[in-house]
């Protein structure tokens, strides 16, 4: 938010000169103006609606219209205005540049009258108008390139650097001061965000490195493999215990990623499971699960954003909790990746890419590729003397269960107490009472502070891990203290590519990838079709901006006002038309969690990666095929089938079905030859 101090003749009249370049008459010189805040984007795209805010401030009472004005060369200016009685600190207005609108400096301005028409204050931000097209830059080439170049780093610094020279005129030396004074202090402590998530999750993510270190030096890791290798002694049961593990932490799909990754990796090392295929069973149960679990950290925002849009349709006064759980059948991707991971355990049977990391890790115990470049690499902290069987149990599952154990009491201690300060009955209800209700559960996990919990939990990690490790002699305490460096150390790259996500997330913000993208969806679509547009834009808009939890946010408020909109036009009503708003809500949130499957730039594929110690790009690289095909599946039987009427069980049905299928026809085991070439004759 940009707040103005009370402004001296010279700012006066250089506000005066702004107001009149976007069509506002100056306002008198004689009026004082006190504080108004304005924020405004940093790029208006053609076409595409943005948003801005004003904040009254002291001004607020005496307010009885807001006018907020684009204007762009000699063009006559874009106005909205708003007659109210008094404003409050965020007044929103939706802004549209006409398509053919020019390109080049702009400007907004906001201004405020009183009951009489006179001006209370104004205030203006430089804009720039561009094509749409432009928003999609930064993303795509940081995609391209890394895929191209296997070269994660470079090409996530690349792209971060192309957002910041359109959003800044493509001033050069502009664009790289913004990008470490504004884009890399965002990444880590977005101004506003009061719970720096963000920060948080890195540093859970290097004490957890830690963690893993203390494990590893001590034996614990070694020791822990030998002592589950007496049941998980072949490469299915391997597949189905990360699997297995993987729905097991069904709360939260950070804690989910970081903690069965580095816990199942020795042991699919051992038995020759490649790092492509645990990356994948890692990623293919943390967002699937978590965004599908009735008890997770997801619930309370999607629930919100459900409760907000559909006040907007014909459901309003619904309840939005009994809205999400009506929409978890019409989860097809998640539903359907979650039982292909079992399949591909089953049946032994990959293909494509992942075939070949498979083939290479059974036959020559090459976890990685020769010449891959892992995020986070552990094989200097372990140790070659794994410790007892009694002993391993104490010193790998005693840190990972006090991990799981103390995210989960906080995330239940600071839900309650978010929700009591809200007055909710779910925080100030006896325990048991709310223990006994899933609904009450969802509500107190949702308002959980889940950064702090996750926080809180590695640090009681890294603490039994380290008494333990003294306690049973299998460390000093100098011993302890390298081991913990060492861990962290390890995941320094995997922090550094985790923030130039979120920097690349954030530039996608400012040039608004993401409503460009929703463009798309309009008022033209047959309503037999809107579950599967909107699964697709979904995925779109996730995969190009790398966050599942944007793509909800913004594409939420606009699908299911629109699906209740054509659905009426079509006439639907009754139970016709909340079918089709609840599978609007299905395939948003669904959608969401494809797209950030396929990303490159998403923080879970990322996580996933140097939590099971994988080369990014070859993770990305294997995982693709499986996150389309699956996709393709749930779009053509689920998405696309439940708009003609087909109910969404015998569409999941139908799903595991094919994907089976797939399975047979197109799988390999890893004894089985690589298909030839076929050669003329």
């Amino acid at each position: 938010m940009l707040r103005r101090r009370p402004r001296a003749a010279g700012t006066w009249l250089a506000v005066a000169v702004i107001a009149s370049l976007a069509g506002l008459p100056a306002p008198a010189q004689q009026r004082p103006v006190a504080e108004i805040g304005l924020d405004a984007p940093a790029v208006l795209l053609r076409g595409v609606a943005r948003e801005v805010r004003v904040d009254c401030g002291e001004l607020g009472p005496a307010v009885r219209a807001i006018e907020v004005a684009v204007g762009v060369a000699d063009r006559t200016p874009v106005i909205a205005r708003r007659t109210v009685s008094g404003c409050g600190p965020r007044e929103t207005f939706a802004v549209t540049l006409p398509s053919d609108a020019p390109g080049g400096r702009a400007v907004i301005t906001a201004r405020l009258e009183d009951g009489a028409g006179r001006v209370l204050g104004v205030a203006a931000r430089p804009t720039r108008s561009l094509a749409s097209i432009w928003a999609f830059v930064p993303p795509l080439l940081a995609i391209a390139l890394a895929l191209a170049f296997r070269q994660v780093l470079p090409a996530l610094v690349i792209g971060v650097l192309a957002g910041a020279l359109i959003r800044g005129g493509f001033a050069p030396l502009d664009a790289v001061l913004r990008m470490l004074d504004f884009d890399l202090v965002r990444a880590l402590a977005e101004p506003g965000d009061a719970t720096k998530g963000h920060l948080k999750i890195a540093l859970f993510t290097i004490m957890l490195g830690g963690m893993v270190g203390l494990i590893s030096r001590s034996g614990g890791a070694a020791g822990l493999v030998r002592a589950v290798g007496r049941w998980a002694r072949g490469r299915r049961s391997g597949q189905l215990a990360a699997w297995f593990a993987g729905l097991l932490v069904f709360f939260d799909d950070y804690a989910n990623t970081l903690v069965v990754g580095p816990s199942l990796r020795p042991l699919t090392d051992r038995l020759r499971i490649s790092r492509e295929k645990l990356a994948f069973i890692v990623d293919a149960t943390a967002a699937p699960v978590a965004s599908v679990a009735i008890i997770s950290t997801w619930i309370g925002y999607e629930v919100g954003l459900i409760g907000d849009a559909i006040g907007q349709t014909s459901l309003a006064g619904t309840d939005p909790y009994g809205v999400f759980l009506a929409s978890l059948p019409y989860r097809f991707y998640a539903w359907l990746m979650l039982g292909f991971v079992a399949l591909v355990a089953l049946t032994g049977r990959d293909f494509g890419a992942m075939h070949r990391a498979e083939q290479r890790a059974a036959r020559t115990g090459a976890a990685l590729r020769p010449g891959s470049q892992p995020l986070a690499r552990t094989d200097a902290l372990e140790n070659d003397e794994p410790a007892p069987a009694r002993q391993a149990l104490w010193l790998a599952l005693g840190p990972i269960a006090t991990l799981t154990g103390v995210t989960f009491l906080s995330l239940w201690l600071t839900g309650r107490a978010s929700l009591a300060a809200a007055g909710e009955p779910a925080g100030t209800e006896p325990v048991l009472a709310v223990l006994t209700s899933l609904r009450r559960v969802g509500e107190v996990l949702g308002a959980a502070s889940s950064f702090d919990a996750l926080l809180y939990g590695a640090a009681g990690g890294v603490f039994v891990a380290l008494v333990v490790a003294l306690a049973l002699r299998r460390l000093s305490l100098d011993g302890g203290a390298r081991a913990f460096v060492d861990g962290c150390a390890a995941m320094t790259m995997g922090v550094m590519i985790l923030t130039l996500a979120w920097m690349i997330g954030g530039v996608c913000r400012d040039l608004g990838t993401a409503e460009a993208a929703v463009r798309v969806i309009g008022d033209g679509l047959p309503v037999r079709l809107i579950p599967a547009a909107v699964f697709v834009v979904a995925g779109a808009v996730s995969f190009a901006t790398g966050s599942s939890w944007t793509t909800m946010a913004v594409l939420v408020p606009v699908a299911l006002p629109l699906a209740d909109r054509l659905g009426t036009a079509a006439g639907l009503s009754g139970d016709g038309l909340e079918r089709l708003i609840v599978a609007a809500v299905g395939s948003v949130l669904t959608g969401a969690v494809w797209g950030d499957h396929c990303s490159p730039l998403s923080d879970t594929t990322v996580m996933s990666s140097f939590a099971s110690g994988c080369d990014h790009v070859d993770h990305v690289r294997t995982q693709i095929p499986y996150a389309l095909a699956v996709g393709a599946v749930g779009l053509l039987v689920g998405d696309l089938a439940v708009g003609f009427g087909v109910p969404p069980v015998l569409g999941l049905a139908l799903g595991l079905a094919l994907l089976a299928g797939l399975l047979v026809w197109r799988g390999r085991r890893v004894d089985e030859p690589a298909p030839r070439p076929s050669t003329s004759p």
